[in-house]
């Protein structure tokens, strides 16, 4: 198989990515919140793509994402499909299982409330994860979706327990096209 970058090429490309470098501002951010935060005794476990909470049956893992307003103005159904998309990711990449889904819209109109609930419930459909309630004002001054996810894992897969010398896996599809816009 012949991929489009060499290694090299794709590390080069990836550091030098604006919204890869956005990231770094995080670490300036997350200095801000405690180390270890706990729900009851229990320590709630930080820093992978969700909250991982141990419930004695293993562990509830919440997430959010919050949609580029760029992407929500300029395609209000591709960033409702995106908002589904990036939580249910979220959730299977430390082992879980998607439960349901909750989301915060602020619009500008009906029409384009729509268009997002549409790729929402599109996506949520696809991915068996319900939507169970949220958020909503039309009108709004400002757009904004940001939406939530509850899971659940028995065992979590965390990137604090990688090691040098485990395996990497990348799982793409190389049949897809970039959305002309965006940069995915």
């Amino acid at each position: 198989m012949s991929y489009p970058y060499k290694v090299e090429e794709l590390i080069s490309s990836l550091r030098s990515s604006p919204r890869l470098r956005q990231k770094e501002e995080i670490k300036n951010l997350w200095s801000l919140l405690p180390q270890i935060s706990k729900i009851g005794d229990e320590e709630v476990i930080l820093g992978d793509d969700a909250a991982a909470i141990a419930d004695g049956e293993g562990y509830l893992l919440l997430a959010a994402e919050g949609i580029w307003t760029p992407l929500l103005l300029a395609n209000p159904y591709m960033a409702g499909r995106a908002a589904v998309l990036v939580n249910v990711n979220d959730i299977y990449a430390m082992g879980g299982r998607p439960l349901a889904i909750v989301n915060v819209l602020y619009s500008l109109d009906s029409e384009d409330m729509k268009e997002v609930f549409r790729g929402m419930v599109e996506n949520s459909s696809r991915y068996r994860v319900p939507i169970v309630g949220g958020h909503l004002i039309t009108e709004a001054k400002s757009p904004c979706l940001c939406v939530f996810i509850l899971g659940r894992a028995s065992k979590l897969l965390s990137g604090f327990a990688a090691q040098a010398g485990d395996d990497l896996v990348f799982v793409g599809n190389f049949k897809g096209k970039f959305y002309s816009k965006f940069n995915f």
